[in-house]
């Protein structure tokens, strides 16, 4: 008897869910007869139609899912929700990989390759000397042939220093003199002074010559060491291979070969790589210019002066004033020919290091030879700015 009641009772309780169920079943059908009738009677685009009919079929789709009981698993809702998650889960994954695999191709890939083509190229401009070649008169170019740095500082020299060295000049010949008739006073004897005299007068003649031709002998001076300028160019430009292979590989678009497994995040990396290198090969051009623009400057500024040291020369005192003067102005001189050199030495520093990448390079080559190449830069733009220090060291310190 006990199982017959049981067995009743789960009839009745299967006989009551399945009662349920129908009810469901007829309420959601009865539903969507009539927001269907009702969707017929409004004026509108079908677009939003089918927008709204699907908006409002969903609602009831989910209000039939609250509404079932627990026990009525005859739809298997569970599997169904299940398969659906996961293969929109499959497929956002495929969706998302495909997208970073395209977003390497056609974004990282290219931004890499012509971060490293600008480093190149950037590297290629930096050696161009032109700069190093140009006489006294135009070390920094003229505007439209009408004016340049040369005759305004040839003005300022003229106007406002030439009458201070002239003074000064005056000044030490008079303490020359006094120092003289002191010694005659007593010494007693009037031809050793009497020669000193003559010395000294001709000795100004000459100073008060070198004062009015101050800027001119330091011009000649400058025109000395630029044939040794020119020379060491016309030598070194002959050995143009590293320039040639600077050139082709600054026109290469494909430097970088990303492999067909390279990931992402190590694409992302290398991109990074190839920037920082190309912020550092840029920060060498900038110095490069920036030592060739301010050795201009600074020769312009110390021969302004010339007519000053010059008239320093001419005493015991204050020769050494003198000396000074001339050895910093041949220093900043031969800092040109030091820069030339290591402009031109510069390509096969970095072909050297950097290996042969005409045919690209590979991903787990590439920090190495961007360090190196970062590194060569460094280099330049420390050597550079040693210039004048370097020449000075050759002069004597």
């Amino acid at each position: 008897m006990t199982d017959a009641a049981a067995i009743r009772f789960d009839a009745l309780g299967y006989a009551r869910n399945e009662g349920i169920i129908n009810r469901s079943k007829s309420a959601i059908a009865s539903a969507c007869n009539s927001m269907a009738k009702r969707l017929d009677r409004v004026s509108c685009p079908s677009y939003r139609r089918a927008i709204a009919t699907f908006a409002i079929s969903l609602v009831i789709f989910a209000i039939g899912i609250l509404a079932a009981p627990q026990g009525a698993t005859a739809w298997g809702l569970d599997d169904i929700v299940t398969t659906v998650a996961g293969a929109i889960q499959d497929w956002v994954g495929s969706a998302f990989t495909a997208l970073l695999k395209v977003l390497q191709e056609q974004t990282v890939e290219p931004l890499a390759n012509g971060f490293l083509k600008a480093l190149f190229q950037g590297i290629e401009s930096s050696l161009k000397s032109s700069d190093l070649l140009l006489g006294f008169d135009n070390l920094l170019g003229s505007y439209g042939g009408r004016f340049s740095l040369s005759t305004f500082i040839e003005n300022v020299s003229d106007a406002a220093i030439k009458p201070v060295a002239a003074t000064l000049l005056a000044m030490g010949m008079l303490l020359q003199l006094l120092k003289i008739a002191k010694k005659m006073d007593q010494g007693g004897g009037m031809m050793p002074s009497v020669r000193e005299v003559i010395s000294l007068f001709v000795w100004c003649a000459v100073m008060m010559y070198m004062v009015r031709n101050g800027l001119g002998i330091v011009k000649d001076l400058y025109t000395m060491v630029l044939g040794i300028i020119k020379s060491a160019n016309t030598t070194a430009g002959s050995m143009g291979t590293a320039a040639d292979v600077i050139h082709t590989w600054a026109g290469n678009d494909t430097l970088i070969k990303f492999a067909d497994d390279t990931q992402f995040i190590q694409g992302l990396i290398i991109c990074l790589e190839c920037l920082l290198a190309w912020v550092v090969g840029s920060f060498a051009v900038v110095i490069s210019y920036y030592m060739m623009i301010g050795r201009a400057l600074e020769i312009y500024l110390t021969a302004m002066f010339a007519p000053i040291p010059f008239a320093l020369m001419g005493f015991d005192e204050t020769r050494s004033w003198g000396w000074g003067y001339l050895k910093q102005f041949l220093s900043l001189c031969l800092a040109g020919v030091i820069m030339i050199v290591v402009l031109y030495m510069f390509p096969f520093i970095v072909v050297s290091v950097a290996g042969d990448i005409s045919h690209g390079i590979s991903v787990t080559d590439t920090l190495g030879v961007l360090v190196k190449v970062i590194a060569a830069c460094l280099v330049l733009a420390m050597t550079l700015l040693k210039s004048t220090q370097i020449a000075r060291s050759i002069l004597g310190g």
